[in-house]
């Protein structure tokens, strides 16, 4: 009886070892919100939900230190479109997906592919040098500071951008006097044409000036007469704890948003 006593009890002990041990490799959990206010069949948000959020959760699970429950708020769920900047500054999300040209009153370091000569058409080389340049110069990345954002990475989605008019137009000369509407500095396209820039957003484009004025319209991807490359990135910021950026807290390994061929799909990050 005794012995089954010592068997049972040392059962218990080994048990109780086994269950603390397990108790203390399980992953930590963690909450995070990310926010934009475009919907989830804009090509950055669905790459966000289809590669992104995945391959975060598989590089963790390889870990086994944490785990991330995702509030994935987009569609103007908490901003709006032209306001997930702001609202990162104010606290509303954890990691949000600001659209760079509507900011380039805040950071113009990020409009460096506007306004440098034979720039690329490639938009994984673009990202690519874009996150470079931001790990190399402290100055980009102060930028996002003041504004209590990380920069996690720079990317492109979208090939090419697309005049859509409703008439016919065949030559730069048929743009005088039309009024054409586009996003922050892409209307940096339309210089030298005799077009007239109306600043908006794609969902501004379609409730303003396609339903309710003759307005034509410049947005991507798709299929027009006039086609070029498109150089706007997206930037996926991350709030700063405590109301201070400190970018040398950056993650070693966050996978990068860049796509590699065409036809809208989401490619593998590096």
């Amino acid at each position: 009886m005794k012995t089954s006593l010592r068997m049972l009890g040392a059962a218990a002990a080994v048990a109780t070892l086994a269950t603390a041990g397990a108790a203390e490799a399980a992953p930590k959990n963690l909450s995070l919100t990310i926010v934009d206010g475009y919907p989830p069949r804009a090509l950055q948000v669905k790459t966000l939900i289809e590669y992104f959020i995945p391959e975060v959760d598989k590089r963790l699970a390889a870990t086994g230190e944490y785990k991330i429950r995702w509030n994935q708020a987009f569609a103007v769920q908490i901003v709006k479109v032209r306001h997930v900047m702001t609202g990162m500054q104010k606290g509303l999300g954890d990691i949000g997906v600001v659209t760079s040209v509507f900011h380039q009153d805040k950071v113009p370091m990020q409009a460096i592919a506007y306004v440098t000569p034979f720039v690329t058409s490639d938009p994984h080389l673009l990202s690519r040098t874009v996150d470079e340049m931001t790990e190399q110069f402290p100055e980009m990345q102060q930028a996002w500071a003041k504004y209590n954002q990380i920069v996690l990475t720079s990317f492109s989605v979208i090939d090419s951008y697309q005049m859509f008019f409703r008439e016919k137009v065949t030559k730069i000369e048929d743009f005088e006097g039309k009024k054409i509407a586009g996003a922050g500095i892409n209307m940096r396209y339309l210089t030298g044409t005799g077009a007239t820039p109306v600043i908006g957003s794609m969902i501004h484009y379609y409730l303003q000036a396609c339903r309710r004025r003759k307005i034509h319209v410049q947005g991507g991807p798709g299929h027009g007469k006039f086609q070029g490359a498109h150089h706007e990135h997206e930037i996926l910021s991350a709030a700063a704890e405590g109301g201070s950026a400190d970018h040398s807290r950056r993650v070693p390994g966050l996978p990068r948003l860049y796509r590699k061929g065409g036809n809208g799909g989401c490619g593998q990050g590096l």
